[in-house]
């Protein structure tokens, strides 16, 4: 392997370690999905994987458990928000405030019942906002994302 590669590999190891505390596992019903820890209290997970009536649990990168209660969901972008009372959860990592441009390559991150899950990606279209089968706008800066989380 190439010098280059090896450290664009080792620099993709380090990204995905340095997320890991943020990215949980999330039981709540028939399936098994991964969530993004949004703040102390609040977790982003796919809607389809997270029961109304169903208990749910949160399983944190060092293997601890914690309950879970659904806040809501918006299912026109699959999105369901959980909160867990007793706070603490791991901060995310801040999101780049470089540009996205087609050809940058992305991480997937997950975490399933064997542990932390990766794969890699490349960009291949950045553009205006766009409706989801759903309705739902999706329309995503970074710069505002970033921008409103520290004002």
């Amino acid at each position: 392997m190439s010098t280059s590669f090896h450290q664009l590999s080792e620099s993709l190891a380090s990204l995905l370690e340095a997320a890991s505390p943020a990215v949980v596992r999330i039981d709540a019903g028939a399936e098994t999905v991964s969530g993004l820890v949004w703040d102390a209290h609040t977790i982003v997970t796919a809607r389809h994987g997270v029961t109304e009536d169903a208990p749910v649990t949160v399983t944190l990168h060092d293997g601890t458990t914690r309950n879970a209660t659904l806040l809501g969901h918006d299912p026109r972008v699959d999105l369901s928000f959980l909160t867990v009372s007793e706070g603490g959860l791991p901060a995310r990592p801040d999101a780049s405030e470089a540009a996205l441009k087609p050809g940058h390559l992305v991480l997937t991150v997950g975490r399933s019942p064997r542990g932390l899950r990766s794969s890699l990606g490349v960009v291949g279209l950045v553009g205006p906002a766009w409706r989801t089968r759903g309705g739902a706008e999706v329309d995503i800066d970074i710069d505002v994302v970033h921008e409103e989380r520290l004002g």
